[in-house]
């Protein structure tokens, strides 16, 4: 029987940028998700908090893009095999006969998709993988904060002091002398004349393009959090799937010796970046990549780790049957 492993990875992450995780609107503000709380002496307290679910697609995302293309594979597929890739699929048959045997063949075939979890036909699979909600470390939260965070000056701060409002602007590109001079010489004096007609008071409205002014309600930067990855009876090859999807989904090593990932939302827009620091059993599990050769990430050789190097030769040795059995899955 092959090896099994159990193991849990405490993480500290320190918020380099601010931490956006939205709850709905008011207005133009995207609120804060917030947590609702009983403290040690019964008080309702809300806390913010990014969820566990939202790192874990982070994960789920990198496994995927890193057995891809470990595989060298196409860039077309299905959309039901899309789905089942990258948000874990859906039931498509009913009954109550489950293929068990299939369920093996993809944790031996293809175990990134078996550490994550997955629906195809009428089985759900389940995930191998928890990730636990990332919390702040604040005054209100210090009952349930672990030892090495309580220790931090940070835990002492009211949870008010650890958020903040941040703004955002989209400014009108055609007000841009090099964006202009890319529209049409009608379009360029239906603009013009519809602002001369606005500055004479003949006409009201905001137009068909306008400025946005937004704000989010945001995590401060320096703020520390502590989150957590279970990992439950998983195999040496569903553990190297781990591994390349952490790197991939890794930015690099802080100055602080922290490994840099995103958390939360609105990451496209320079949120969420937090230097990561890991504890426990397999706390060395994530390498910071180095991005000027893309070979370093998905090697055709050798890797800094015999289980990854096993894996990638895997995968590359099933390529052609793993995408038939993707798409089999899904018919």
């Amino acid at each position: 029987m092959s090896e099994r492993i159990t193991a849990k990875i405490d993480i500290t992450a320190i918020a380099i940028e601010p931490i956006h995780h939205g709850a709905g609107t008011v207005g133009n503000l995207s609120r804060m998700r917030k947590q609702e709380i009983i403290g040690p002496d019964g008080e309702l307290i809300e806390t913010p908090f990014i969820s566990g679910n939202s790192f874990r697609h982070t994960i789920r995302d990198g496994v995927v893009r890193f057995a891809l293309d470990a595989m060298g594979a196409p860039e077309r597929f299905s959309k039901a095999v899309v789905d089942l890739l990258f948000s874990g699929g859906h039931l498509s048959k009913t009954g109550a006969a489950v293929d068990l045997r299939r369920a093996r063949k993809m944790e031996e075939l293809f175990p990134a998709l078996s550490l994550m979890g997955y629906s195809a036909g009428n089985a759900m699979v389940e995930s191998k993988i928890t990730v636990r909600n990332f919390h702040v470390a604040c005054r209100e939260n210090l009952f349930r904060t672990p030892e090495e965070v309580r220790a931090m000056p940070h835990a002492q701060l009211p949870a008010a002091h650890v958020r903040t409002v941040e703004f955002l602007t989209r400014h009108e590109a055609t007000r841009s002398p090099h964006v202009s001079r890319l529209l049409t010489d009608g379009e360029r004096d239906r603009l013009a004349l519809e602002a001369s007609e606005k500055l004479a008071g003949l006409r009201e409205g905001k137009g068909d393009t306008t400025q946005m002014i937004a704000s989010h309600d945001v995590i401060k930067a320096g703020a520390v959090l502590w989150g957590g990855i279970m990992l439950h009876d998983v195999t040496r090859s569903e553990l190297a799937a781990l591994q390349g999807g952490l790197m991939y989904a890794c930015e690099g090593r802080h100055s602080d010796g922290g490994l840099l990932f995103r958390l939360g939302a609105k990451t496209k827009q320079g949120y969420g970046l937090v230097s990561m620091h890991f504890h426990g059993q397999l706390r060395d599990l994530v390498r910071a990549p180095t991005y000027s050769d893309s070979e370093e990430i998905v090697p055709h050789a050798k890797t800094y780790n015999a289980d990854v190097d096993a894996y990638v030769e895997h995968l590359r040795e099933h390529r052609d049957e793993i995408l038939r059995f993707l798409e089999e899955c899904m018919a």
